[in-house]
């Protein structure tokens, strides 16, 4: 990548106010090199698309000293040394958050304004809040977490390899394992500090916890010591039992159970005319969608572009979007008659979302009047061990995805195509979500295998 080109240029809008007050005879011209104007910040290149990036650094200098053959740039030389140190103290940060892959122009801006604003003591005004937020010898966990989400929090994206804000999804989750722990802080009457976290809070809380799942459980733990991994890289002494203490483990064993839509059962949800309520069609739809393309209910949910229907001959018709989570374009054949049917009736739209919450309701109603009676084994997190309940109890809009890799492997495609249309990454991510079981295993090598012995069993 290119050397990053720094250029400090003048406001373009105060410029023009000043031309604009010569027009009107307000200041004369011989005073318009000796007027002051704020000083921005100017980066270009490929990095920002083409674009420039423009930050107001709040500091002003005389017109003259803007050099107007060189795109405007400040001779720096030429104004006061503490507006030059300033300068070049907004001139470092830049190049360290560039240099830490930030190239984003909106958190860019986000980190020189609370750069600007911590006047470039960024750890000490933080720790300066923090200490006002907690008490005089401990941290708070829960002020800690709140303000760090409430701060443009950011992470580090490995396949762009630069620093992105996290996404509204990520910090509603991460704020909702804060309320978890502000309702325990309420119930135990113990304020959790990063130093008094010791393996009894762990146990306590993890017992606390102790009507989620597994895995639900294992989730909120993880987020929460996130916090504890953000408080060590900004120099804060935290108690390691957030590492090493076993209520504390995140990875709890949680049996995957195999939960999808037969193609049988899903084409008796099409064909169920019980199915009336235009909240109950809505959502029906929605299902088929997951189910004949596998899109995630996200990439349906927060769709910004709009898909292309590529009709082929024969009727075929193919679907290329952009998922929303990885960023990646794939290209899905429609290859059941009645996903296609459905796109016909929108129009070829994608029909309006509903909320995750209600969503769900509704299609536990739908598996009733559809009677999807096949029972499946789900874990049973009050008495251990696995219990059998009808499918319709517990369908919800995640099957719809496995259903769409189950059935397509089931029909006789390649784990391979199944992840490139799928838009996975790794071959294991889409087997993950292939539900078969033993039994169906045994049966299906038994059928694909094709050698022949000539030798008799005894």
């Amino acid at each position: 990548m290119k050397a990053v080109q720094i250029y400090f240029i003048p406001n373009d809008s105060s410029r023009r106010n000043i031309d604009k007050k010569i027009k009107e005879g307000e200041i004369k011209k011989s005073e318009k090199p000796k007027s002051y104007v704020p000083v921005m910040l100017a980066s270009y290149g490929t990095r920002f698309k083409g674009n420039r990036f423009l930050f107001s650094t709040g500091e002003v200098a005389r017109l003259q000293y803007f050099d107007s053959k060189n795109r405007n740039n400040l001779i720096r030389s030429k104004i006061p040394q503490k507006t030059r140190d300033k300068l070049n103290e907004y001139e470092n940060r830049f190049l360290q958050l560039i240099a830490q892959g930030i190239t984003d122009k909106k958190h860019l801006k986000n980190a020189l304004e609370w750069f600007k604003k911590s006047d470039g003591q960024e750890d000490q005004i933080l720790e300066e809040e923090l200490q006002s937020r907690t008490s005089k010898d401990s941290k708070c966990v829960l002020e800690f977490g709140t303000y760090y989400l409430d701060n443009n929090p950011t992470y580090f994206n490995r396949r762009l390899k630069q620093r992105l804000p996290l996404r509204t999804v990520t910090i509603s989750t991460k704020r909702q394992a804060l309320k978890h722990l502000s309702d325990f802080e309420k119930v135990s009457n113990r304020k959790l500090t990063f130093q008094n976290a010791d393996s009894l809070f762990w146990e306590e809380f993890d017992r606390y916890l102790k009507d989620f799942s597994p895995g639900q459980r294992g989730k909120i733990k993880k987020d929460l010591k996130n916090f504890f991994n953000i408080a060590v890289q900004r120099g804060m002494k935290v108690n390691n039992q957030y590492k090493i203490s076993d209520h504390a483990k995140t990875e709890i064993s949680e049996k995957k159970d195999h939960i999808y839509l037969t193609l049988e059962e899903i084409e008796s949800i099409v064909t169920c005319d019980k199915i009336k309520a235009p909240h109950l069609i809505r959502s029906r739809d929605l299902l088929l969608v997951a189910c004949g393309t596998g899109l995630r209910v996200s990439d349906i949910q927060r769709l910004k572009t709009e898909a292309k229907f590529i009709h082929l001959e024969g009727g075929a018709v193919d679907l290329m979007i952009k998922t929303q989570k990885t960023g990646k374009v794939v290209r899905i054949p429609l290859l059941y008659p009645w996903i296609i049917d459905l796109f016909k009736r929108y129009d070829w739209k994608f029909p309006k979302t509903i909320s995750g919450q209600k969503l769900n309701e509704n299609l536990k109603t739908i598996g009733e009047l559809a009677e999807l009676d096949r029972l499946v084994k789900i874990p049973d997190f009050e008495k251990g061990g696995t219990k059998q309940v009808p499918i319709k109890e517990i369908i919800t809009s995640h099957i719809g995805r496995s259903s769409f890799i189950t059935n397509g492997m089931r029909s006789g495609l390649t784990p391979e195509i199944m992840k490139n249309l799928a838009g996975h990454s790794k071959l294991e991510t889409t087997m993950s979500y292939y539900r078969v079981t033993e039994e169906e295993n045994a049966r299906n090598a038994r059928n694909l295998f094709k050698y022949k012995s000539h030798l008799k069993a005894v």
